[in-house]
């Protein structure tokens, strides 16, 4: 990648945990297409306080993960549609100082489970991610949603908004047949080893799909595979709302070939 011009338009992304994946995916992007924009990854501790900088120092936008999604949704100066019914905001755009929040991990779940609308979905968490997957649920009008969470009271609320039916969350390995959708950060970097599903069971469900985007291969994802079973990525769903939030930064469409061959050598 070349090095950016002094004037370019910068876009961030903010996270307790940031990643290389953001960086490589959106400024191959930007240098296939010839934008005079540079993306870059910053750890963030305080949310409102990194959102007054993005609008006092003119950074075109940003993007966020957890835990950031549900809690700058009301430092939002306005919420697109989709975002304001998801309840959580993973994509920030600055309007000449207006941030308009998105939430492009819902487009993104659409796109990667509209051909799996016809089987019951298990949503495992009660986060951000997990509001995405019932957001999805309803834009694809699918209504055979159940969800489990460690923190009951949290699954119960946001079972209860989303019109989806609570499992307790020792339960949650009885679910047959169904796609099960990890919205947790169960089995993220540097906690490789663990997996929100025990391995004997899994051969039960007919889909994974595990939203965690570091390690490439989680656990989760392997143990299915290795039973056969249908998987879809957090790398996979990162791309697919990477191509979303291009669009939004940029106006322009994102160059999906090159930006999937940039994912593609990252380990």
């Amino acid at each position: 990648m070349n090095f950016p011009a002094a004037d370019a338009t910068l876009v961030i992304s903010l996270a307790a945990r940031p990643g290389a994946f953001g960086f490589a995916v959106h400024n191959a992007g930007y240098q296939a297409l010839g934008l005079n924009y540079f993306y870059k990854p910053m750890t963030c501790d305080d949310i409102a306080a990194a959102l007054s900088g993005v609008r006092a120092l003119g950074i075109r936008g940003c993007s966020l993960t957890m835990p950031y999604k549900t809690t700058a949704l009301a430092l939002m100066d306005e919420v697109s549609p989709r975002a304001h019914a998801a309840g959580a905001v993973n994509t920030v755009v600055n309007d000449k100082g207006r941030l308009i929040g998105h939430n492009t991990d819902v487009v993104g779940a659409v796109e990667l489970l509209k051909p799996h609308r016809n089987m019951p979905w298990l949503v495992l968490g009660a986060g951000g991610m997990a509001r995405a997957f019932l957001q999805a649920a309803r834009e694809l009008q699918h209504h055979h949603i159940t969800l489990s969470a460690r923190d009951a009271e949290r699954g119960r609320a946001l079972a209860a908004e989303f019109g989806a039916t609570f499992l307790p969350w020792d339960q949650r390995t009885k679910m047959i047949g169904c796609a099960v959708l990890n919205a947790t950060s169960i089995g993220m970097t540097p906690d490789e080893k663990l997996s929100p599903w025990e391995d004997a069971s899994l051969a039960q469900a007919a889909l994974v799909f595990d939203a965690v985007p570091q390690p490439r291969e989680t656990k989760f994802i392997a143990t299915a595979r290795a039973a056969k079973i249908l998987v879809i990525t957090g790398r996979d769903l990162a791309l697919a709302q990477a191509f979303a939030q291009f669009e939004l930064y940029t106006g322009h469409p994102a160059p999906r070939e090159v930006m999937t061959a940039a994912a593609a050598i990252l380990p």
